[in-house]
C-alpha cells in the first residue's frame, strides 16, 4: 500500500513539476491581478509533496531493517559509488554556498535548494520502484518533454501580449522583485528569443530536457539495434529531433555542456 501511494504522488509530482513557474504565475494573477510577484505559498507545493514522499519512503526503510537480520542489516545500509558522488555533489554544493551567499539566511536558502534533491535520491534509492511504475515515468516523462517543447516551440512566435495576459512580466531576460517573472529571454540586443516554456528560465528547461532526451535516444537506438523501424522508432525519432530543437533554442550553455557529457558517457 505504501509503495503504490508512493510511485502515484511520484508520478504526480513529475508530470506537474515542470509546469511550476507557469502555474504559479497563471494562479497568482488569479488571485491578486496583475503585476504582483510570485504568491510564496503556492511556489512551495513541490517541497510539500516531496517531503511527503520521503516520509513514506522513510517509513519503507525503517520497516525494511526491522526485517532484516542483524547480519544483513549492515550491508542494507551500505553506501556505494552512486552514493559517494551524490555526498561529495553535495558536499560542493554546501562549500560554494558557503563562499558566495552574504548572511546565514541566504546560506540556509540556497543550501536548501542544493541539498534537498540529493538527499531525496539517497532515500529514494533505497526502497522499491515497481515495473509498471517504471514504464508509466518512461511514457510521462516523454509525453510531458513534447508537450513542454512544443509549448516552449511555439513561444518563439506568439505576441508579448498572449504572456502578460497569463500573468508574465512586460519585460524580458530580467527579474525585479516584487514584479512577475518574465516569460522568455532575449539574447543580448536583439530580437531573438531564449525559450523556456512553463518554466522559469531557458537554463531549467534545457537542463530538464536532458531527461526525455536520454530516454527517446536510447528508445531510438533500441530500435536501430534490433534494425525494425515500425512506428516506434519514427516516434522516438520524432521526440528526439523535437526535443533536441527545444534545446537549441534556450541558448544554454550550461545544458549543451551537460548534454556533450552526457554523449562521451553514452560511448
Amino acid at each position: 500500500m505504501l509503495q503504490r501511494t508512493r510511485e502515484f504522488l511520484t508520478l504526480i509530482l513529475l508530470a506537474l513539476l515542470p509546469f511550476h513557474a507557469l502555474l504559479v504565475t497563471v494562479l497568482t494573477k488569479h488571485l491578486l491581478g496583475a503585476g504582483h510577484a510570485p504568491i510564496a505559498a503556492l511556489s512551495v507545493w513541490k517541497e510539500a509533496l516531496l517531503c511527503v514522499l520521503l516520509v513514506i519512503a522513510m517509513g519503507e526503510i525503517v520497516t525494511m531493517w526491522m526485517r532484516l537480520r542483524k547480519k544483513d542489516r549492515e550491508e542494507f545500509l551500505k553506501f556505494d559509488a552512486l552514493d559517494l558522488i551524490i555526498l561529495a555533489t553535495a558536499l560542493v554544493a554546501v562549500l560554494v554556498s558557503a563562499f558566495t551567499k552574504t548572511g546565514l539566511g541566504s546560506f540556509l536558502f540556497g543550501v536548501r535548494y542544493d541539498l534537498l534533491a540529493p538527499v531525496a535520491f539517497l532515500i529514494l534509492r533505497r526502497v522499491p520502484w515497481s515495473a509498471s511504475f517504471v514504464s508509466s515515468a518512461r511514457t510521462l516523462l516523454l509525453t510531458i518533454g513534447a508537450l513542454v517543447s512544443l509549448l516552449a516551440l511555439a513561444s518563439l512566435f506568439l505576441p508579448f501580449t498572449f504572456f502578460t495576459q497569463l500573468g508574465y512580466s512586460d519585460l524580458h531576460s530580467l527579474y525585479i522583485p516584487g514584479q512577475p517573472i518574465a516569460a522568455f529571454q532575449l539574447i543580448g540586443e536583439s530580437a531573438i528569443r531564449r525559450v523556456q516554456g512553463p518554466m522559469s528560465g531557458p537554463n531549467q528547461l534545457g537542463l530538464w530536457l536532458l531527461l526525455p532526451l536520454a530516454l527517446a535516444v536510447f528508445e531510438t537506438m533500441r530500435w536501430v539495434r534490433a534494425r525494425v523501424f515500425n512506428d516506434r522508432f519514427w516516434r522516438s525519432l520524432l521526440l528526439v529531433l523535437l526535443f533536441s530543437a527545444t534545446l537549441f533554442f534556450t541558448f544554454s550553455r550550461s545544458a549543451s555542456l551537460n548534454l556533450a557529457t552526457l554523449s562521451l558517457s553514452s560511448f
